[in-house]
């Protein structure tokens, strides 16, 4: 590595171009496709829009890395067995994965905005206006396209905002996965204040502006004009919410609070979580991972199998060169190197750390 002064902007510039491309394509893939989903499933039959609603559900609660998973698997099960190179699994180099990062990334803000544009579509179909419409004979898809979507934009935008950054801390797992060497590489290998203060900067800093424009635009709008401005009507005194928090503080009778009642409030907050589904089988999934991987490495000391060359019956007839393909030798095949997919995964769970191997033939 050769010594000298970089500078810091300069040289998390191309990273950070390179996280916007994947970040704006898979906002911009995944949205149009829940528009376009959404669209098309309100003229399903409702059986079906059942189904489909408990699919969203589903898709909802699943991690991102499986989902990454899964979709690396697939496509290295295309090269294998078909030698179909749909979409690059990951970067090298000068070779840049774009498409996988994208559609992977893409899948979760696709499957969110979805659900939430159903929800409000069904609930548009329920008031006053659209019977009215109905009313006039305009066909459902005129209501649709001209009245449903213009009055839910506003709400869905505010919608957007949350997925996005949801989107944000799903693309630190999505380029650590495809190795992109994006501006969450350089956050972790540079794991400095001033390299993550400048790298968070940069990718706060345009969406930022862009939703104080979009606020600004929804702001001056007819549809705005029409909405009371609660800004304006409640005005905030610190002084007075100050003597309401010390005239609050000075009630407390201290004397009966009971030490143990924050932690059986907390336990019953978690229980309530848990009561629903999808929290409930996202934490089972970490809980038995992570458990897994500890156990694993305490027992196998962070051992990964390696294959460097797999024979056939007959111990003279090649049947496999890295990187193997699952389910032989490896439930979840090998890298470049002959490493066994399923160990690094385990192992990489609760912590990154060089791990010895041994040659297994």
């Amino acid at each position: 590595m050769s010594s000298g002064e970089f500078s810091l902007i300069g040289t998390l510039w191309d990273p950070f171009v390179y996280s916007l491309q994947i970040l704006f394509g898979a906002l911009l893939l995944g949205f149009s496709q829940a528009f376009i989903f959404a669209f098309g499933a309100n003229f399903l039959p409702r059986k079906i829009l059942q189904v489909v609603k408990r699919g969203l559900d589903f898709l909802e609660s699943v991690p991102d890395i499986v989902i990454a998973a899964l979709v690396q698997m697939l496509m290295l099960f295309l090269l294998k067995a078909y030698d179909i190179e749909l979409f690059r699994v990951a970067s090298y180099m000068e070779n840049k994965a774009y498409a996988l990062p994208m559609i992977t990334l893409a899948i979760l803000p696709m499957v969110s905005l979805f659900k939430i544009l159903l929800l409000m579509i069904e609930e548009e179909f329920t008031k006053d206006y659209v019977l009215f419409l109905k009313s006039k004979g305009i066909r459902k898809i005129g209501i649709l396209v001209v009245h449903v979507l213009r009055n839910i934009m506003p709400t869905t935008f505010h919608h957007t905002k949350v997925i996005i950054w949801a989107a944000l801390s799903s693309q630190f797992i999505i380029e650590r996965i495809f190795n992109v060497h994006g501006i969450s590489f350089f956050i972790l290998e540079s794991f400095t204040p001033m390299t993550i203060a400048a790298s968070l900067i940069m990718l706060f800093t345009p969406f930022f502006f862009i939703f104080q424009l979009v606020d600004l635009w929804l702001d001056r709008s007819p549809e705005s004009a029409l909405q009371p401005d609660f800004k304006k009507q409640r005005s905030y005194n610190p002084l007075v919410f100050l003597n309401n928090l010390l005239y609050r503080f000075r009630r407390i009778e201290w004397k009966k609070l009971k030490p143990w009642k924050p932690a059986i409030g907390l336990l019953r907050t978690v229980y309530g979580y848990l009561k629903n589904r999808k929290i409930a089988a996202g934490t089972l999934f970490f809980l038995v991972l992570i458990s897994t991987s500890v156990i694993y490495s305490v027992t196998a000391n962070d051992h990964v199998d390696q294959a460097s060359i797999v024979y056939e019956e007959d111990g003279t007839t090649i049947k496999s060169t890295p990187p193997h393909a699952p389910p032989e030798p490896f439930l979840l095949g090998s890298d470049g190197q002959g490493f066994s997919m399923l160990d690094m995964l385990i192992i990489g769970a609760n912590h990154h750390q060089t791990v010895p191997c041994r040659q297994m033939f």
